[in-house]
């Protein structure tokens, strides 16, 4: 249950206003009981540290790139039911101290995902086709070649990590552009979509009631 709200300039980063804020609705409404749920864009060490030194409980979210450290975890079937299409399981501290980490799957997060990926993925086999294509009709220079290829993978970050991309020049100075998908990556994002990890370090509730206190989705 929410107990007071501010409003911040837009132009502040989230990682930025958390001792501000933390410390404003404590002076208004006391300390007893708060568990502070912040989404990843306040995560930061000096944050952390911030809200440990004063014995504060917290729930946040992390960088997608956590997920790796809970590889075995996301491989594993045991998965408790939190709410309609979200999977929740409680793993330890890969550093071994005493927060702990929640391991979320959301249904609805992993159909928007997956949905996502596969018209970025199409958006980039279809502009390399169109490069390859024109590159094949008329002379081009590598260099512009290979920007063009930066600026298709600029434009759809979310799958350029999934291209490997080369540009060459032929033997009659042509640019000659292949690329090849890399499919242990790909299995790697099949596996995490629809995933993402929570650390905290409040004790006395279950992996449901720390899934149901943050909603991303």
């Amino acid at each position: 249950m929410p107990i007071g709200y501010e409003v911040d300039d837009g132009n502040r980063r989230d990682s930025r206003t958390v001792e501000e804020l933390v410390t404003t609705m404590e002076s208004r409404y006391g300390k007893s009981s708060h568990v502070w749920v912040m989404d990843r864009g306040m995560l930061s060490e000096a944050n952390i540290k911030f809200l440990k030194d004063g014995s504060r409980r917290y729930i946040i979210g992390t960088p997608k790139s956590m997920l790796k450290q809970f590889e075995r975890q996301l491989l594993e079937e045991s998965w408790d039911h939190v709410r309609e299409g979200v999977e929740v399981k409680l793993c330890p501290s890969p550093e071994g101290d005493e927060e702990m980490f929640i391991l979320c799957r959301s249904r609805d997060r992993l159909e928007k995902e997956k949905a996502l990926f596969a018209r970025f993925e199409s958006r980039i086999e279809a502009g390399l086709s169109k490069i390859k294509a024109s590159c094949e009709k008329k002379k081009q220079s590598p260099v512009k070649t290979a920007e063009r290829v930066g600026r298709l993978k600029g434009a759809n970050s979310r799958a350029a990590r999934l291209f490997d991309v080369e540009v060459e020049e032929s033997d009659d100075g042509r640019a000659k552009v292949t690329w090849s998908n890399k499919e242990s990556l790909r299995k790697w994002i099949l596996l995490t979509d629809g995933c993402y990890v929570l650390r905290s370090n409040v004790k006395d509730w279950t992996d449901k009631e720390l899934g149901q206190a943050y909603r991303p989705d």
